[in-house]
C-alpha cells in the first residue's frame, strides 16, 4: 500500500457517521459543503449525485428550443470561414447540435468528473504535498457538479429569453458593451454558479488536506487555473 494510501487524511469524529443518505449529501453540497466533505471518508459515493447532475444538465440541453439553437448556429456559421460555410448549412448545423449537445452534456458531465479530479490530485497531491487520493477528490467533485448542473437549470430561461447560449449569469451582463477579448473572457469566468462551483471544490482540497494545503491556497490555485484558461480564450477570441 502506497504511504498516500496508508495516510489518507481522516481528520474529524464526523466520519464515523460516514457520508449520509444521497437526500442529505444533496442537501449538505449547496448548505454545508465543508461537514459533508469530513465525512466522506477514504472511498467516498459519487456516482449516484454525478449521475444526478449529468441528468440535470442533459435535461436542459433538450428542452433549449429550436429557435435558439438555429440563432446560435447562425451566428457561428457567420464567424467561419467562407470555405467552412459550404460543408454545412446554418439549418443543419442546428440540427446536429440538437441532437449531440444532450449526448455530449451527458457524457461531458463525467468525463469532467475524472478529469477534474486527476488534476487535482495532480497539482494538489504530486505538487504540494497533499495527501488525499484520487477517489476522494472524485468525490468532492462529483458532489460539486451539483452547483454546476443547478446553474446550466437556472441559466436556461436566460437563453431561451435572449436567443443567445453564450450569455452566462456573470460580470458580463455590468459590461454589455465590451468587445470580445481577454477582459470580457475574464468576466465571463466569473459567473455566479462558475464561482460557487469552484468555491467549493477549493473547500474540498482544503478540507481533504487540512494541515497540509489551505482554504486560500487551494482557492488562489484553482481561481488562477480558470483565469488564466479564461485569458487564452480571450486572446482567442479577440482575434
Amino acid at each position: 500500500m502506497s504511504s498516500i494510501e496508508a495516510h489518507a487524511p481522516v481528520h474529524d469524529e464526523t466520519e464515523a457517521a460516514g457520508p449520509g443518505s444521497l437526500g442529505r449529501r444533496i442537501l449538505d453540497t449547496f448548505v454545508s459543503p465543508g461537514e459533508l466533505f469530513s465525512r466522506l471518508g477514504p472511498t467516498p459515493p459519487w456516482i449516484d449525485v454525478l449521475l444526478i447532475a449529468a441528468v440535470v444538465t442533459t435535461a436542459a440541453m433538450i428542452l433549449i428550443p429550436a429557435e435558439v439553437w438555429l440563432a446560435t448556429s447562425r451566428e457561428a456559421w457567420n464567424n467561419m470561414e467562407p470555405q467552412a460555410r459550404k460543408a454545412m448549412t446554418p439549418e443543419t448545423m442546428a440540427r446536429v447540435s440538437r441532437i449531440s449537445a444532450p449526448i455530449a452534456s451527458f457524457v461531458g458531465t463525467f468525463i469532467t468528473a475524472f478529469f477534474v479530479a486527476g488534476l487535482l490530485k495532480l497539482v494538489f497531491g504530486l505538487m504540494m504535498g497533499g495527501e488525499a487520493t484520487f477517489a476522494q477528490y472524485r468525490g468532492v467533485v462529483s458532489h460539486s457538479l451539483l452547483i454546476s448542473a443547478l446553474g446550466t437549470a437556472v441559466t436556461l430561461p436566460v437563453w431561451i429569453v435572449t436567443g443567445d447560449m453564450t450569455t452566462q449569469l456573470s460580470a458580463a451582463l455590468l459590461a454589455p458593451e465590451l468587445p470580445k477579448g481577454v477582459v470580457h473572457s475574464l468576466l465571463q469566468s466569473l459567473a455566479v454558479f462558475n464561482v460557487w462551483w469552484l468555491a467549493v471544490m477549493a473547500l474540498g482540497v482544503a478540507t481533504l488536506n487540512r494541515g497540509k494545503i489551505s482554504m486560500i491556497a487551494a482557492a488562489g490555485v484553482i481561481f488562477g487555473m480558470l483565469f488564466g484558461l479564461a485569458a487564452v480564450a480571450g486572446v482567442i477570441a479577440g482575434r
